[in-house]
């Protein structure tokens, strides 16, 4: 959680959009780690998916992982 609120803390701030903040905690380390098959919605690529609340990215409302929702509302 703490990427999760500091990235809470930059939305609420005006300092960037929830995509760029989603993208920081999905796509920028799966790239540094060079892990091609994650980090994005594409194509091809795993399909584990985090439903966030669009009004605190912190809270996590349901998992999709192989195409199974794990809902924790």
């Amino acid at each position: 959680e703490p990427m999760l609120g500091v990235v809470q803390h930059w939305v609420d701030e005006g300092y960037i959009q929830i995509p760029e903040g989603i993208a920081m905690c999905t796509s920028t380390p799966a790239d540094v780690l060079g892990l091609d098959d994650r980090g994005r919605i594409a194509v091809g690529l795993r399909g584990d998916v985090a439903v966030v609340s669009e009004a605190d990215v912190r809270d996590v409302r349901a998992i999709i992982v192989e195409g199974r929702v794990h809902d924790f509302r």
